[in-house]
């Protein structure tokens, strides 16, 4: 018998279902290696996805809101006029709050808004006529972009959070507009640095202290001269993180 004709017998004795039987068992086959391949794809996902949560929880990322309260104290006059009088804006209470975003355990990027509603009082008056020493109120108002850099503590203190800030915004003065043009409405742009420590309470619960410098400068409407102001704020806060 020749190799043909085998083959033609096979074919004729149940050749058929034999071609049939090898071909399911290598649709099996295949589908079960599709099987394992998508499988294991599935746990390269998930353990990829894992990793990811766990940077981005190794890395310190978060956010907080901090609400200050604490006292405004400018160290400079607002105004010298040698020829009428000149003018300062007194300590006042002051309150504000602070977001910031941590994108790191050591760097954050935080925006933050105070506001004093402060006297404003006149000083060497040289008017022939008696001029009033109480010039109204002022809304003290600032807005600032501020970049906080945590300082690692160690040993006893490693719960306790020192920090310092640099930044920059704008100072915004509200005056009375009685006495125009010794004084007037004014927006500058401000500086800032600020040394503070955050101290844990409880649960996402914390508290701070700062001590913070603005720093801007005023122009006199009456002598068109520039004076440098450095605006002490001293705050106590409570935040969420």
């Amino acid at each position: 018998t020749t190799d043909h004709d085998r083959e033609g017998t096979m074919r004729g004795s149940g050749g058929v279902y034999n071609i049939y039987i090898t071909v399911r068992t290598s649709i099996r086959g295949s589908l079960a290696g599709l099987l394992l391949f998508v499988s294991g794809m599935l746990e390269v996902t998930n353990l990829e996805a894992q990793m990811v949560t766990e940077d981005a929880a190794s890395s310190g990322s978060t956010i907080e809101f901090f609400a200050v309260a604490g006292v405004l104290q400018p160290l400079a006059n607002f105004t010298t006029n040698p020829t009428s009088f000149g003018t300062q804006i007194s300590p006042s209470l002051t309150y504000g709050g602070e977001l910031t975003f941590w994108s790191s355990d050591l760097l954050g990027i935080g925006i933050m808004g105070a506001y004093a509603l402060a006297d404003m009082s006149a000083f060497n008056t040289q008017l022939s006529s008696p001029a009033p020493t109480d010039l109204g109120s002022t809304d003290y108002m600032t807005g600032l972009l501020n970049l906080t850099f945590r300082i690692n503590s160690s040993g006893s203190a490693s719960a306790l959070e020192p920090y310092f800030t640099i930044g920059g915004g704008v100072r915004r003065t509200l005056v009375d507009g009685t006495f125009d043009p010794e004084v007037a409405n004014s927006t500058d742009p401000a500086a800032t640095a600020a040394l503070g420590i955050r101290v844990p309470a409880i649960a996402g619960l914390w508290f701070r202290g700062e001590l913070r410098n603005i720093a801007s400068r005023y122009k006199s409407p009456a002598t068109g001269e520039m004076s440098l102001q450095n605006d002490i704020l001293i705050t106590v806060g409570i935040g969420l993180r």
